[in-house]
This record gives C-alpha cells, structure tokens and sequence, in this order.
C-alpha cells in the first residue's frame, strides 16, 4: 500500500531509524502474539484494531485538518496518499536501501493480497495454471 524513507521515530520504537527504507503493510505485525510467533501474521492481534479510530497503539489521531483540527481517519491506519504520514512501529517492514520505493509500494499490496488469496484461499500450489481477473493493484 505504500513505501518511503522514516523521517523521526518516536520514543519506544526498537526496529527502525531515521533514513530508513520501509514497505508499508497494512496487516500489522508485532512479532510477539501466538499468531505472528506460529507463522500467521495475517491474524496479528494488533490487527484487531486496523479499521476503527486512532492509532493501532493507542486509539489516538495524529492526522487532523490543517486549519480547524477535526480528526482524519485513514484506510488501515496507513495514509500513503499522504506527502508524510505517522504509523505504528508494526505497520512498517525496513527495506534494503537500494530497492526503488515504487516497486516496494507496488509489493506491499500485491504480497499481502495477492500472494495470500492465492496460495492461502485459493489452495495454489508451484506449478499450477492460473488466471486473475479483476480491478485494481492486482487486477491492473
């Protein structure tokens, strides 16, 4: 859903530094709960909270109006139409540096759903002739 360079860091955060290359994800992934330790990160429990109001961490808003301050809400808590953004820790994967962020944005959609449908949903193994038909990252 989208990639760029980490401009600040809050306090807390452990994985990342300032000037590093992320993939943006919108299926968050903490590393730690019984699903992200057993291999299905998909169920993340700081996913829980992806599509209600606020912060993934908290269920605060960094993202407001300029001008009046009404609170914004953005689609999985990511805002990647956004010139700058503020996510959660678990929301972001670091990148080598040498990839071109244009081609990580395009893979941080198209591995989450598309690989997933295919080879989770649809039961796709190695070998196997396929066709997708649809509209949109994975469709175009």
């Amino acid at each position: 859903m989208g990639a760029g360079g980490v401009a600040a860091v809050g306090s807390g955060v452990s994985s990342g530094a300032v000037g590093d290359h992320v993939s943006a994800s919108f299926v968050p992934s903490c590393g730690t709960c019984r699903y992200c330790c057993s291999g299905q990160q998909n169920l993340c429990d700081a996913g829980g909270g992806a599509f209600q109001k606020g912060m993934i961490t908290d269920g605060t808003s960094r993202h407001r109006v300029a001008g009046d301050g009404t609170e914004l809400n953005m689609l999985a808590k990511l805002g990647t139409f956004a010139e700058t953004t503020c996510v959660a820790e678990s929301q972001v994967i670091k990148v080598d540096d040498d990839l071109p962020l244009e081609a990580v944005a395009l893979v941080s959609c198209g591995v989450a759903t598309g690989w997933g449908s295919a080879t989770k949903r649809a039961g796709v193994q190695p070998g196997d002739t396929v066709v997708v038909v649809g509209i949109g990252g994975l469709g175009l």
